[in-house]
């Protein structure tokens, strides 16, 4: 009997954390974890609320206790390393797919209304300017666009009219059942975007990763995976949160990267940076978060 109320207590915790109720969510799982103190996956999902309501002691309190549970824990490994001011080299594909499969039914009201997300407009925007400076015909339109990281598909809604061909990749398969409503993709992929980018064929002209750069630290081997990928004179725009220099974990779990790095990794890989323009990413907390919005040529 016990055990089915502590579920049931987890269960609600789950669904108030969906919905961004993060105050009776932890409640829920504290709730919970009164009944069965050593549950990892409550232990988790309340690391993760606290996280999110700023309070990272109790936070990162939590986190401990997951590994001192579960040491192959790396959901819980990578928010320590990120409360603790530690910087690694990328996040753990199952912090991705739990952050992403928790919120794809809310994913586009969450962003666009909640934390003012553009960055798919930016991105509209910046490759339209671009274009009309190469003097490029009105109904130009890029042969075969990859959409890394694509999620519910709010770069290829901005993207339509400039593209022929749209594929997308994604880690998180609840993401992508919202993209494959839009039907605006000829192909959706699951899945890992490096190891999609090492093992597919295909060549692209344009390729984004809108919100992907701040899931993994160091760029090397992405951007020398995406460069394999692109046509001669293909482009590759980014976003990304803003360091000083470098990259860095931010408590957020989520990594922010410096002007010079980005330009190092793209000479690294056969790139050279078209253009570098300062943007606000979204808000957290009504505070906007800066960032920047990259195009990378082929060189």
């Amino acid at each position: 009997m016990k055990l089915g109320l502590a579920g049931a207590h987890h269960g609600l915790g789950d669904a108030r954390r969906r919905l961004a109720q993060l105050d009776d969510a932890a409640a829920a799982y504290r709730q919970a974890l009164g009944i069965t103190p050593n549950n990892v996956a409550s232990l988790s999902n309340l690391g993760d609320v606290l996280a999110r309501l700023g309070q990272g002691d109790e936070a990162l309190a939590a986190f401990r206790r997951v590994i001192a549970l579960d040491p192959n824990d790396a959901t819980a490994r990578h928010s320590v390393a990120a409360l603790s001011g530690e910087t690694t080299e990328t996040a753990p594909r199952a912090f991705v797919v739990d952050l992403f499969d928790c919120f794809a039914e809310r994913f586009d009201r969450h962003l666009l209304e909640d934390l003012g997300y553009r960055v798919p407009v930016l991105i509209g925007d910046l490759l339209r300017r671009q274009l009309e400076a190469r003097n490029a015909p009105k109904d130009f339109r890029f042969r075969r666009l990859l959409d890394l990281g694509c999620g519910t598909g709010l770069v290829a809604r901005q993207l339509e009219t400039l593209t022929m061909v749209r594929h997308g990749v994604d880690l998180s398969r609840r993401m992508l059942d919202q993209a494959r409503a839009t039907n605006l993709y000829d192909m959706l992929t699951p899945g890992d975007v490096v190891e999609f980018l090492e093992t597919d064929a295909a060549a692209y002209d344009l390729a984004v990763a809108a919100d992907v750069f701040p899931y993994i630290g160091a760029l090397d081997t992405i951007m020398a995976a995406v460069r394999r990928r692109l046509t001669p004179d293909g482009t590759f725009v980014v976003s990304v949160e803003t360091a000083d220099t470098g990259y860095v974990l931010r408590p957020t779990g989520r990594y922010a990267h410096g002007k010079d790095y980005l330009r190092a990794v793209a000479s690294r890989a056969g790139f050279t940076v078209r253009s570098i323009d300062a943007i606000t990413v979204r808000t957290d907390n009504r505070r906007g978060i800066p960032g920047l919005l990259v195009a990378f040529a082929a060189a």
